[in-house]
């Protein structure tokens, strides 16, 4: 068991339900003593929000060799008393220098070096789209008295399509083309209806205002293959024009 202090949560992916029927959240995090984290399983209600700094007590995941991953201490038997303890939040400044940081060119150096997780800043974003997601199951109707305290959070198996993005990390790179795991985008698909690409919009891709990371992971069953975790973005502090890819992508969502 190890105490850590000053955890920065940086992206929390879309619910998942468990066997046992727990429903469970994967978070990326960063710790100056140990970079990217992953903490899994995490309860969908523990409160946390990407740039905020909390304490736990966390332990190694035995089913999960990867050596990013962690536990939540107590994940098993102390499930329903779970906790951290938060903080405050970074500011903006403090988020830029975290990301500047730890940033890495390519996903595919990530995969080099056997790593699971990385931030990586891209090119060229070339399109959003979605796709039928494999794992919809038609939603189960549940009697109020019976519902469990996590029963209001949607998990991936509910929806029909999910969010892809294809993009290329530098001139040289191939181009990725991966699943978007990032748990606001379904939170916008669940609240809304017909209006699915304006999470384009909600990440400001087409905003020559901004730049962007991607935060992505690999899967613990397939390691090199990615997924992006979270979709990262700073105002610039100068305004430039839009680029091809970028006007490219605002008439592929029209």
């Amino acid at each position: 068991m190890i105490h850590l202090t000053d955890i920065i949560c940086l992206g929390l992916a879309v619910p998942e339900q468990i066997s046992d029927g727990r429903k469970t959240v994967c978070m990326a995090a960063y710790h100056e003593d140990l970079g990217l984290i992953r903490i899994y399983p995490c309860r969908v209600d523990m409160g946390l929000c990407r740039w905020q700094r909390f304490s736990a007590y966390i332990e190694r995941n035995p089913k999960d060799t990867r050596y990013e991953s962690f536990k939540l201490y107590g994940s098993r038997d102390g499930w329903d008393s779970l906790s951290v303890s938060a903080k405050g939040v970074l500011r903006r400044d403090e988020r830029i220098a975290l990301v500047d940081k730890i940033k890495t060119t390519c996903v595919s150096d990530i995969n080099t070096s056997r790593l699971s997780l990385g931030i990586i800043k891209p090119m060229d974003i070339l399109s959003v789209w979605y796709e039928r997601n494999p794992l919809y199951t038609k939603p189960k109707q549940h009697p109020m008295a019976l519902m469990k305290s996590d029963e209001w959070a949607a998990t991936k198996s509910d929806f029909p399509f999910h969010p892809r993005m294809t993009y290329r990390c530098h001139l040289n790179c191939k181009g990725h083309n991966q699943t978007i795991l990032e748990w606001g985008a379904y939170e916008w698909l669940r609240k809304t209806s017909g209006d699915e690409y304006q999470i384009i919009e909600n990440w400001r891709l087409t905003d020559p205002q901004y730049e962007h990371f991607l935060l992505v992971g690999n899967q613990a069953q397939h390691r090199n293959s990615f997924l992006v975790i979270n979709v990262l973005w700073f105002k610039r502090q100068q305004a430039e024009s839009p680029s091809l890819k970028q006007q490219s992508l605002l008439e592929y969502a029209a």
